[in-house]
């Protein structure tokens, strides 16, 4: 699974406008669960449920749970024993350092660390004495980090919050002048990048943009739904590159099978037996005689039997072997026949039903992204091609199309989501079809917009030319953005 940075920002962000509102909150459930090959900790309560991804180079929790197979982990029992049916009071970060107590009502608590290969949870007492530990982790000197029965100490809180920033985001906040307060207040995207995924305020140009979200918990689940498509692609492709194998191996099966050889052979021996039968009398005491083979174009040599019946009988027993031999070759090439097309069945159903949609990614990387006031996102094509795709692949019907009207220019989707933009939405996305067009020196722009299910092609039309079988023509200046 694709690693995801996630920042003790990001931490902060989701304790404070996740579960800030919500606690207390009683612990009903608590157990492990398997998905995509990792395991994540899941405790539900009658509130809400958080979730840990377990994972010593990756870890990271969010508000919601995952559908994945149960597991069995022992420490999973004390965790049950300490907390299940106890309320929780306080979630709180310890400063801007990935560390998190999960304070509960009986005067324990669980710390996680979300340090990256130092993530561990540990159950505390009040005194902060550790009653269990989910990993017994050892240093250099192979002696343990922590131990049951010791007393866990915190570790020094730099003075410069700043130092708990990645470098693009301290980038960031100088350049707009922000305050780390500003900065979690903003809406975050999730983005993907060729090694990671990333969860950030700011537009990654370098990246693909996956998902824009007031929450960073539905971020998350976005990017382990992602993951899960991509494994399961990756499955699927396995599947087919096996189905491929099996079936290159039963077409060469059948390309050994020579039926027309065995045919032929039949032929050749009914040929002789007419030849001896014909010329019987004429034989005599003969050893051997010769006749045409009119396959190889050359002369076939045959002995004769001291009784020239027992000769003919010979060929006519071949015959029967051959006739044989070519039922059970018929019988054979029929089954690895059966056995192909059923193959070659499973193989379009594996392809067409089961395989994720390769192009989904492709289809996030065309045209360039904008984000209307309200935070719609609003995609303009860049040529011919890229307008094909974002109007007749990306868009749905009730998206909104933009167009300069009377004017060659680019095709602009606004997305709806299921929600309606305000009129200063629709204006943002005119605006950038008006740059986008011949008309962009002008000072106002008329504009066409209408839903996509309003916009058809006429058949043999060149990419990007549509017709608007319903619009309205709002004016608009055109603007960079």
């Amino acid at each position: 699974m694709k690693r995801i940075d996630f920042f003790s920002t990001n931490i902060k962000k989701i304790v404070k406008e996740e579960f800030s509102q919500i606690l207390p909150s009683r612990v009903e459930k608590i157990f492990f669960e398997k998905f995509l090959n990792e395991r994540f900790l899941v405790m539900e309560t009658e509130n809400f449920s958080i979730t840990f991804l377990c994972n010593t180079n990756n870890p990271l929790f969010f508000k919601g749970k995952i559908e994945g197979q149960k597991v069995n982990v022992n420490f999973c029992d004390s965790l049950k024993h300490y907390f299940k049916g106890i309320k929780l009071k306080e979630i709180t970060q310890y400063g801007f350092e990935r560390i998190l107590f999960f304070e509960f009502s009986n005067k324990k608590k669980i710390l996680v660390i979300f340090i990256p290969s130092k993530f561990n949870i540990l159950i505390l007492d009040e005194d902060y004495t550790i009653l269990n530990l989910y990993s017994f982790k050892k240093n250099k000197d192979g002696q343990l980090i922590y131990k049951i029965g010791d007393i866990f100490s915190l570790p020094e809180l730099k003075e410069d919050e700043f130092f708990y920033l990645d470098l693009a985001t301290k980038n960031f906040l100088k350049e707009k002048n922000l305050s780390l307060n500003e900065l979690m207040g903003m809406e975050h995207s999730l983005y993907e990048t060729n090694s990671k995924y990333v969860i950030t305020p700011f537009e990654l140009k370098d990246a693909v943009f996956i998902k824009k979200d007031s929450s960073l918990s539905n971020l998350i689940k976005e990017y382990l739904k992602v993951e899960k498509e991509r494994n399961e692609g990756e499955r699927k492709r396995k599947i087919q590159e096996k189905l491929d194998r099996e079936l290159s191996i039963l077409k060469r099966e059948i390309e050994k099978i020579d039926e027309k050889r065995i045919l032929s052979e039949i032929e050749e021996q009914k040929k002789i037996i007419l030849f001896l039968e014909e010329r019987k009398e004429n034989i005599g005491e003969k050893k051997f005689i010769k006749i045409d083979d009119d396959h190889k174009k050359g002369e076939i040599e045959i002995v004769i039997d001291k009784n020239l019946y027992n000769t003919i009988n010979k060929f006519y027993n071949k015959i029967k072997d051959l006739k044989k031999e070519y039922e059970s070759v018929k019988v054979l090439k029929e089954k690895l026949q059966r056995k192909i097309n059923e193959l070659e069945i499973k193989r379009k159903m594996e392809y067409t039903i089961f395989l994720p949609d390769v192009d989904q990614k492709d289809k996030k990387k065309i045209g360039r992204r904008f984000f209307s006031p309200k935070g719609f996102l609003v995609v303009c094509g860049r040529n011919a091609m890229e307008n094909e795709k974002i109007t007749f692949e990306l868009a749905t019907k009730n998206d909104l199309f933009f167009h300069a009207r009377e004017a060659k220019g680019a095709h602009v989707i606004l997305k709806k989501d299921g929600k309606e933009p305000s009129i200063e939405d629709i204006y943002y996305a005119a605006s950038i079809a008006a740059y986008n067009s011949k008309g962009k020196h002008s000072k106002m722009v008329s504009v066409s917009y209408t839903e996509r299910r309003y916009v058809i092609k006429r058949k043999k039309s060149p990419p990007g030319e549509v017709i608007l079988t319903k619009e309205k023509v709002i004016f608009v200046e055109p603007k960079e953005r």
